[in-house]
């Protein structure tokens, strides 16, 4: 695989989303990775992000570079089949040999397909909560991709609660 280092856009900061943003009108298509879930040590938190463009055009970071290679892989899978995707990485007696996260901890990482059409909206509503500093999340079912956002006033108590935690 040859992965090409990211040229930042111009007037974009080094948010994954922002990038996205920017990829998605050059390219079309982009796959947006997500840290969904983290056990034991982990170098990058829940919620961290990288961003995927054709021909291995990556931004940000999901693993502090443990795993980067497989997932910007299955994105390419991904933005052919357009469906998401939920990768489980750790050290175990499977995963020993192949990619892995040598600090012990485990992570699963969503990759979700993005499209201009469809999700340039999306991506949007975001950005102008986070100029407005309001907390909003973006609520997706991992099974069929579908997405619903939330804020504080109109989310489950779950999700309410984590809009509040920050």
């Amino acid at each position: 695989m040859n992965v090409i280092a990211p040229q930042r856009p111009a007037n974009v900061e080094s948010d994954a989303l922002e990038v996205a943003q920017s990829w998605l009108d050059q390219h079309g298509q982009v796959v947006l990775a997500t840290v969904a879930s983290t056990w034991g040590s982990a170098p990058v938190p829940v919620g961290g992000q990288m961003v995927v463009a054709p021909q291995d055009r990556f931004h940000g970071s999901v693993s502090g570079g443990c795993v980067e290679a497989d997932v910007i892989a299955e994105a390419a899978d991904v933005m052919a089949s357009g469906a998401p995707k939920l990768l489980a990485f750790g050290v175990d007696e499977e995963t020993a040999w192949r990619a892995g996260l040598p600090c012990g901890g485990k992570i699963e990482v969503l990759l979700e397909p993005l499209e201009r059409a469809r999700d340039g909206a999306m991506l949007e509503r975001i950005a102008l909560a986070r100029r407005e500093r309001r907390p909003i999340a973006v609520v997706t079912d991992i099974t069929t991709g579908a997405r619903s956002f939330a804020t504080a006033d109109d989310a489950t108590a779950e999700v309410a609660a984590c809009l509040v935690s920050g």
